[in-house]
């Protein structure tokens, strides 16, 4: 349960500004008081929203549902440990702002939403949107983290080297790790570089893999 969507919207103005912040104001108090879930409404409204949620104070999971805002509106909002939950406007071709608040979004701060049936991700724009439609989004927010994301790392203790078998490691740094370490493959490198036993076990020495932790694969070769 939570109260909301609730916020301000300054880009049609169906109500006075003053209206809008002093609804506001109370609804965030309202989240505060019964331990409620706020989701957040904001529209070239930030600073008001920002100071309005300082003042109130922030409910402990809030939302900002549908976010519109680029990579400096991000950063204040995580940093205030909000959620950011993206829409379809994802895919949009004008939407490069809000790629990058996307891709500066920890995974345990992101959410993908539909806002059904409004604002159908490409190429459905234009058309109804629904729950189906959600993985084109995901797919767009994807791609805008395809150079950083890892969905796992594992940190090394004392005396371990650090390796990361996320299939989206940068080839240039596994390449490195087995020139470091003087690994060579009973095959050429590739997609499929891991695929002798030796290798497989070799890496998963190094990087400190032991039995019962989770690892991912960096190619159909190494599996888990």
């Amino acid at each position: 349960m939570a109260i909301g969507e609730c916020g301000l919207d300054y880009h049609y103005d169906f109500s006075p500004r003053p209206a809008q912040r002093e609804a506001f104001a109370a609804q965030v108090g309202l989240a505060k008081e019964h331990g409620l879930a706020l989701v957040v409404h904001t529209r070239e409204a930030w600073e008001d929203t920002f100071a309005i949620l300082a003042s109130q104070g922030m409910p402990e999971r809030t939302v900002f549902h549908c976010f519109t805002g680029g990579r400096p509106e991000a950063s204040r909002a995580l940093e205030m440990g909000a959620w950011l939950s993206f829409s379809g406007i994802i895919t949009f071709k004008n939407a490069t702002d809000i790629r990058a608040a996307a891709a500066l979004c920890p995974l345990e701060r992101i959410l993908v939403e539909t806002d059904s049936p409004y604002l159908a991700p490409v190429p459905h724009r234009g058309k109804p949107n629904s729950p189906a439609l959600v993985l084109w989004s995901v797919r767009r927010w994807r791609r805008s983290r395809a150079s950083t994301w890892r969905p796992w790392r594992r940190r090394p203790g004392p005396g371990r080297r650090r390796c990361s078998t996320c299939r989206d490691t940068v080839p240039a740094e596994v390449q490195r790790l087995l020139e470091d370490n003087h690994i060579s493959p009973s095959r050429a490198l590739g997609q499929n570089f891991v695929a002798d036993a030796n290798t497989v076990r070799r890496i998963a020495r190094l990087s400190g893999v032991g039995p019962g932790d989770r690892w991912w694969r960096s190619g159909p070769a190494l599996a888990r």
